[in-house]
């Protein structure tokens, strides 16, 4: 059977060129780590990991490291892993680690859940001693005070219609921007 891989590095719009150019890059560049899997293995499941796992490490994409911060400027990452041999397994809302698909993968062959989340899952990653989620990278930083700067405003996006100025007031994390 032929082999083939795709890998998508996120859509939507991208505010910064120099930032665009990163992702494009990251997206080559982990496509080529996986395909180097995939053919020196002969394993799509070590391929996929592999793929997912870079791009979590690079910082420019919304995963892993650079994933998009909510509005409270926390990162919730969440990955799902399944295999055509039945082997499935998925986090959510995970804050400890940087690679939630190593975490999701641990679920899928290690625990008896097909779902782990928020606490639960930060506990698992911890045990498991997977690589800590490090602070945003600073184009993120900056992202999220440009949200939230609009959102003071009364100025974001549809989702966000919302009694905003009460909101931010009960929320002394973001009042540094009121």
């Amino acid at each position: 059977m032929a082999k083939a891989l795709i890998l998508h590095g996120g859509a939507g719009t991208w505010r910064y060129l120099k930032r665009r150019e990163k992702a494009v890059e990251t997206v080559k560049n982990c496509t080529s780590r996986a395909w180097r899997v995939l053919v020196e293995k002969n394993n799509a499941l070590e391929a996929v990991v592999e793929a997912i796992r870079c791009m979590e490490d690079s910082g420019y994409l919304n995963a892993g490291w650079g994933s998009a911060l909510d509005l409270f400027g926390e990162r919730g990452l969440d990955a799902g892993i399944m295999a055509s041999n039945g082997l499935l397994g998925a986090v959510g809302d995970v804050k400890a680690t940087r690679n939630a698909i190593l975490l999701a993968r641990i679920v899928a062959e290690e625990t008896p859940h097909i779902l782990v989340v928020s606490g639960g899952a930060d506990r698992l990653a911890r045990d498991k001693n997977l690589p800590p989620l490090p602070p945003p990278p600073d184009h993120s930083l900056t992202i999220y005070r440009e949200f939230i700067k609009q959102l003071v405003k009364g100025e974001a996006p549809r989702p966000y219609i919302v009694d905003t100025r009460e909101f931010l007031e009960k929320n002394p994390v973001l009042q540094s921007f009121m």
